[in-house]
């Protein structure tokens, strides 16, 4: 509990002033645009890497019940709020996860937090704050196939990234608001990607396409694409309804997905910056970013011994990782298809994703890991076995002994449910 409160004290500063730009890196956003004709992306203080520090926090308040994280986030949609709800790329829509996050929790584990009159006011700026998010994806640009465009002016090229920053929201949205156009546009987001932006031969995604070619672009198992694409699919199928009949699809993909990364756990328990480069740099942003994942699904299956062992060896590496109130060990920001700084060090992803881990670690209920109880459960891996909830709520797990398992099990049975999120400020491409 110690190093989870260290981590979300920091990541409640960093929330808070990220991204810290300098003179010197005003100066140089000046002379590339001026000289050089390189258009510059906005500094945006509400985009992909606060966000990720907010679901870290979320969850951080859902671990510790300290009221401190949960305002932080309050606080942070609320200068988001004082700029507009503005909204520069389909990063920022993950402001709405965490908007629907908290309007969870202001019915639940923070009902008691505040007065009647508080949750009014922080109801009213959560859903301000989705509707906006849902009004701007409804209208946003969007290619042949109906994909939100990432960046304009490459208006064909379809990321692995936004499946995880746009398809949880408008899943959620969808389901939470009866809005079937969002949950359809996200369900859309997920499908064209696994349809065409994976790698046949090892199952692990590459970094994009381009839609109107069919060209694959970036490499084969860039690490956070990885995170990225499971982040997305683990998320969605939590408000995915069951009348949908992609959700056993999808579900069995993401099992599918998560045993072709599991090839390339490196020997330390972690992952490389790209999975398959097992001797390369360690990336702990793709980690906890999979193992993020694999929690959500977790808390809504039978759990396979080999998930739980991935899971152990996984907590071993981040933590080896992790000193004080940072964490170490993070590739740098991604400047394109194909453009990995090969930069390690500290940064919001990464401190963000670990601390979402730990906090999801800490609430880990004991969970079954006896063979899955059927032959449709056996053959996804992990699915929900017959009984097993749907709809957005968890699973209840049976009470069984522990299994040995070594990440920590403090009794609380509840969780997250699913997120139920350096100098020149770019987005991740």
């Amino acid at each position: 509990m110690e190093r989870i409160m260290k981590l979300a004290d920091a990541s409640a500063e960093q929330i808070k002033t990220y991204p810290n730009v300098t003179g010197k890196d005003k100066l140089k956003r000046t002379l590339k645009q001026t000289l050089l004709g390189q258009k510059q992306a906005p500094l945006d203080a509400h985009s992909w890497p606060n966000a990720l520090l907010g679901e870290g926090l979320l969850a951080a308040f859902e671990a510790t019940g300290k009221k401190t994280y949960l305002d932080t986030v309050i606080s942070y949609l609320e200068s988001w709020k004082s700029v507009g709800y503005r909204i520069n790329y389909v990063d920022n829509l993950m402001n709405g996860s965490l908007a629907l996050w908290i309007e969870e929790l202001l019915e639940g584990k923070a009902t008691e937090l505040y007065t009647e009159a508080e949750k009014a006011k922080i109801g009213a700026l959560c859903g301000a704050a989705a509707d906006a998010c849902a009004a701007w994806a409804k209208g946003a640009k969007k290619t042949a196939e109906g994909i939100l465009c990432y960046r304009e002016h490459h208006p064909n090229w379809i990321f692995a990234d936004a499946v995880g920053m746009v398809s949880p929201f408008l899943c959620r949205y969808g389901t939470v608001r009866k809005d079937e156009e969002a949950l359809e546009l996200g369900i859309l987001q997920i499908d064209a990607f696994l349809k065409h932006g994976m790698d046949k031969r090892t199952g692990l995604p590459y970094h994009g396409y381009d839609e109107a070619t069919g060209v694959k672009y970036g490499i084969i198992g860039w690490g956070r694409a990885c995170g990225w694409l499971m982040k997305g699919l683990a998320e969605s199928l939590v408000w995915i309804p069951s009348r949908r009949k992609e959700k056993r699809w999808l579900r069995q993909t993401f099992w599918k997905l998560k045993d072709s990364a599991a090839r390339y756990q490196r020997p330390d328990g972690g992952f490389s910056w790209q999975l398959q480069a097992v001797d390369g740099p360690a990336d702990v942003s793709a980690g906890a970013m999979i193992g993020n994942a694999l929690w959500t699904t977790m808390q809504r299956s039978e759990t396979k011994p080999d998930t739980v062992k991935f899971q152990n060896a996984l907590a071993d590496a981040l933590d080896i990782s992790i000193n004080g109130g940072a964490v170490y060990n993070c590739s740098g920001e991604c400047r394109g298809f194909a453009e990995y700084p090969q930069i390690y060090g500290s940064y919001p992803w990464g401190t963000g994703s670990v601390l979402r881990f730990l906090a999801n670690q800490e609430m880990a209920p004991a969970l079954v890991v006896e063979e899955a109880v059927d032959a449709e459960s056996a053959a996804l891996a992990g699915a929900p076995a017959e009984g097993a909830a749907e709809e957005g709520a968890a699973a209840k797990p049976k009470k069984k002994h522990n299994n040995r398992r070594r990440y920590h099990n403090n009794g609380n049975k509840g969780g997250n449910n699913g997120g139920t999120a350096d100098g020149n400020r770019r987005s991740e491409e």
